[in-house]
């Protein structure tokens, strides 16, 4: 066993040398922001709130908490996921979503129907990948 945590160590310090930390936390949360917009611009939520427009201001941020409202989980379900769970597809993310998470409600409803797309899973991998590379600073 000694061998295959000098194996995972060595490879976590080469990660971790590869791996750029060049902008603030919210300077990357702008880029994702603008990544997120990019890519769900045609959905039907992205055509109502116009975000091919919202990409072309100079700090989008700004230009989406003017003109985004705010969803809480009821609300963005009786406007957008209702049609997704109903077999539409590009209603808040582009293709059709497959799966629905069942949450245990703790406010309005007794439970939560929560979209679960490729995308999101990917992300959530990435996720985790990112936060085992991390354990090389601990």
């Amino acid at each position: 066993m000694p061998l295959l945590g000098q194996i995972i160590k060595r490879y976590l310090k080469f990660e971790d040398s590869v791996t750029r930390h060049p902008a603030t936390p919210r300077r990357y949360q702008q880029l994702e922001l603008r990544r997120l917009l990019q890519k769900a611009k045609h959905t039907a939520l992205g055509k109502h709130y116009n975000f091919q427009a919202l990409l072309n201001e100079k700090d989008v941020y700004e230009a989406f908490a003017k003109n985004v409202p705010f969803h809480n989980y009821t609300s963005m379900y009786e406007k957008w996921w209702h049609r997704s769970h109903n077999g539409e597809a590009d209603v808040a993310w582009p293709g059709k979503v497959k799966y629905f998470a069942l949450s245990s409600g703790t406010s309005e409803s007794a439970s939560k129907h929560i979209p679960v797309t490729q995308d999101m899973v990917k992300s959530t991998q990435k996720t985790g990948y990112k936060q085992f590379v991390s354990l090389l600073h601990f």
